[in-house]
């Protein structure tokens, strides 16, 4: 019904992207790196998106984020499907001639998570991390289970209002 309307949304529209990048020559400016913050907002699919525009597979590619701060409908995001998806449509599909004239070693980096917060006070987070608790316990396989963040801000303690 939406074809028939002339209607799409962002899911047609990265279809579509993946369809003419891979059939036709991609005319546009290639990048050396790519970096993306809040990864945790974007699909896979639209992740998979830069590996048409950056050939850098070595160490073209950081991404940063916060798996217990997903925002976007329908994403359960793990830094471990970036990994599976990295090495099975970058790397392998490099090799395969998937995408000519790619350089790569094939190696992956290792995940680094920060567990210093900065910018919170130590209540704050401690109350955050009472919420990624539950997120552990009813949804497991959701997000990256990790080591609690920690603050040296002192602070006052949060107040849960109700209305």
């Amino acid at each position: 019904m939406k074809r028939e309307n002339g209607e799409f949304d962002l899911a047609d529209l990265v279809i579509d992207l993946h369809y003419r990048l891979r059939n036709e020559r991609f005319e546009g400016d290639e990048m050396d790196f790519v970096y993306i913050d809040e990864v945790q907002d974007l699909t896979m699919r639209q992740i998979a998106l830069f590996k048409y525009i950056c050939r850098n597979v070595d160490e073209g590619f950081v991404f940063s984020g916060d798996t217990a701060q997903t925002i976007a409908r329908g994403i359960d995001f793990r830094f471990q499907d970036i990994r599976s998806l990295f090495h099975k449509e970058f790397i392998l599909e490099s090799r395969s001639g998937g995408s000519a004239g790619r350089n790569e070693k094939g190696q992956i980096s290792e995940i680094f998570n920060l567990s210093q917060n900065f910018r919170t006070h130590a209540g704050v987070v401690k109350l955050a991390q009472s919420v990624i608790d539950l997120l552990y316990r009813f949804f497991p396989q959701s997000v990256d289970v990790l080591k609690p963040e920690t603050s040296l801000i002192n602070g006052e303690a949060p107040i849960l209002l109700e209305p």
